[in-house]
């Protein structure tokens, strides 16, 4: 389901969604159910509610293996742009699994691991 058809599906139920809280930097319980500890634009605040369901979106950690230099090219978030068959933007360079940004899951990188051939 995307994130769109989510949201609404949630407000349709009578679900209050609040989105963007920057970045979360703890949760307790409370009378109330859950608080939410957060910071943005250098001001910290809380939240209080009786259930949070947070989605975080994964970035990649490939800052510093000098992709650009091995001619490898990555998206705007830092995962590793591949082909249908995990071939990079290097001819000789072939990627799997969470680097790529695609199913971050164990079962699903080993698969593509093991269908690269290295």
């Amino acid at each position: 389901m995307s994130q769109r058809r989510s949201r609404r599906a949630f407000r349709e139920a009578g679900i209050i969604v609040h989105e963007n809280f920057g970045a979360i930097d703890s949760f307790e319980k409370s009378s109330a159910g859950v608080r939410m500890n957060f910071s943005k634009d250098g001001k910290r605040y809380i939240a209080e509610a009786s259930l949070a369901a947070v989605a975080a979106g994964w970035v990649a950690n490939t800052s510093g293996l000098n992709l650009a230099a091995a001619g490898v090219l990555t998206d705007h978030r830092g995962f590793v742009k591949v082909n249908e068959h995990l071939g990079t933007s290097a001819s000789h360079i072939f990627a799997a699994g969470d680097v790529t940004g695609r199913l971050m899951l164990v079962p699903p990188a080993l698969q593509e691991g093991l269908r690269s051939g290295y």
